[in-house]
């Protein structure tokens, strides 16, 4: 990773960069992985560019293993000079990949993109990718920050903050807590921006298929709790592909079909997002697969060249406060941390919890978050020696009697709601509770009204809920 002048940051040219789990990857002097190609496409090839985040650059395999490279192959192997351009990089928002596509991408003369900007897009967090791009550009074309004498300065208003508070770091840093939540990519500037880029390949004659990404959360059969973050951005996806007729690749349903045939979550994730070879190889072939059935190259796959004018695709609402200061952010998924590192997390952790957002207002408003479905990984407190690494405890809560569906919410001391989950029917299911609350109260409450309350903690983690007899 390397500061960038435009887009912010980017990737250091560079070989055999370590890569986790082992692996090493080759960044070219565009800024991308792979080698670098001829400015000039060859006659008789043809080049297909992606774009991404971290899971399409291919984090946590080789070179050979990234699916952009398995699908070249497997164009070569059929007869076809194809090559595929992996343009993902770590953290990447369409709204980077945008500028990317300004910058060089165009010019590198693809015949397809392929489109796979959502997860770095739809997280919550305390800033909008566009408004530091534009305090950058503002500050790269501004003299007085290029002055010697204004950085001292600044640096020594720094030193004379009286503030005691830590800072809570997220991309940017602020005394205190995050004063709410965001969107990186906002929802409809998110689909006006995939908007611009296909309306750019349209003008240009060029093919544009879209990328929905999978994780853990998605290949699971059961699912409780909130809605996940994503939703919206998978729902906009498709709306736009049906009005500008572009193609959808639909991960999760092609790692379910792989599953159906032997394959294991684990053999096709190598944590809850990053795609191990296998899960690239099964990218690679389902992009492959539906290139040929909608008889790529010689139809072109070229997007319709009318303005989105679909439905209005709605937003969830914003969370008001989390513990995670920012642990969203892609680039806490990014880098492995040593014992030290999250040790010295943790206690920060510790700190903000002693420190909390100040109370609401209004007595006994519940503050509802609408939590991403993957938890981030974190240590345990500090004692005893040696813990497990955790930020958040397991709630089991069973709920029988009464008439579904059934609402569980979990109350926090405060009686603010920590979590929630909707059922259908009866059963037992788990929820992850955030490590600085101790304790909390299970509520139950069923189509006709009825409604029990019990207490759990992280010693006595099961909630029972029963109705009626």
């Amino acid at each position: 990773m390397d500061a960038h002048p435009t887009r912010l940051w980017g990737l250091a040219e560079a070989r055999d960069v370590p890569n986790a789990q082992g692996s090493t990857a080759t960044i070219n002097s565009y800024g991308f992985r792979g080698d670098r190609p001829e400015a000039s496409k060859p006659d008789g090839q043809y080049r297909i560019l992606t774009t991404g985040d971290s899971s399409f650059y291919g984090f946590g395999v080789g070179d050979t293993e990234v699916f952009s490279h398995q699908l070249s192959a497997s164009f070569i192997a059929s007869g076809m000079n194809v090559e595929v351009l992996n343009t993902g990089i770590g953290g990447y928002t369409v709204a980077q990949h945008a500028l990317l596509l300004d910058e060089f991408g165009w010019d590198l003369d693809p015949d397809l993109v392929v489109l796979a900007n959502v997860w770095s897009d739809n997280t919550w967090d305390s800033f909008h990718d566009e408004d530091l791009i534009r305090s950058n550009r503002f500050a790269a074309a501004n003299p007085l920050t290029k002055l010697a004498l204004v950085k001292v300065f600044a640096a020594w208003l720094s030193e004379q903050s009286v503030a005691e508070d830590g800072k809570v770091i997220v991309w940017n840093a602020a005394d205190g807590w995050p004063t709410g939540k965001v969107r990186r990519v906002p929802l409809k500037r998110w689909m006006d921006l995939q908007g611009q880029i296909l309306q750019q390949a349209s003008q240009k004659g060029i093919g544009a298929i879209f990328i929905k990404p999978t994780n853990t959360y998605l290949l699971q059969d059961e699912h409780t709790g909130p809605p996940p973050a994503w939703n919206p951005y998978f729902e906009a996806m498709d709306a736009l592909g049906r009005h500008l007729q572009v193609p959808v690749v639909d991960m999760t349903k092609a790692f379910k079909e792989a599953m159906a045939a032997g394959a294991t979550v684990e053999d096709l994730l190598w944590d809850k997002m990053h795609p191990t070879a296998l899960g690239h190889q099964v990218l690679s072939d389902a992009i492959f697969d539906l290139l040929k059935a909608e008889g790529w190259p010689k139809s072109p796959l070229i997007p319709s060249s009318d303005a989105y004018a679909g439905p209005v695709i709605k937003d969830m609402p914003t969370p008001q406060w989390t513990d995670d200061a920012g642990a969203g952010s892609p680039q806490v998924k990014l880098f492995d941390l040593t014992e030290e590192q999250l040790q010295v997390m943790e206690e920060n952790r510790q700190k903000m919890a002693d420190n909390p957002p100040p109370e609401l207002d209004a007595p006994n408003r519940e503050v509802r978050t609408q939590a991403i479905s993957e938890a981030q990984p974190g240590p345990s407190p500090p004692s005893p020696p040696s813990p497990p690494i955790s930020t958040t405890w397991q709630l089991t809560v069973e709920v029988s009697g009464g008439e579904g569906p059934y609402r569980v919410s979990i109350l926090d001391n405060q009686g603010r709601t920590v979590s929630q989950a909707r059922l259908k029917k009866a059963g037992q299911f788990p929820l992850r509770i955030r490590s600085d609350v101790m304790a909390v109260s299970a509520v139950l409450e069923d189509s006709n009204g009825a409604r029990i309350q019990v207490r759990a903690t992280p010693e006595s983690p099961q909630a029972r809920l029963l109705l009626g007899d």
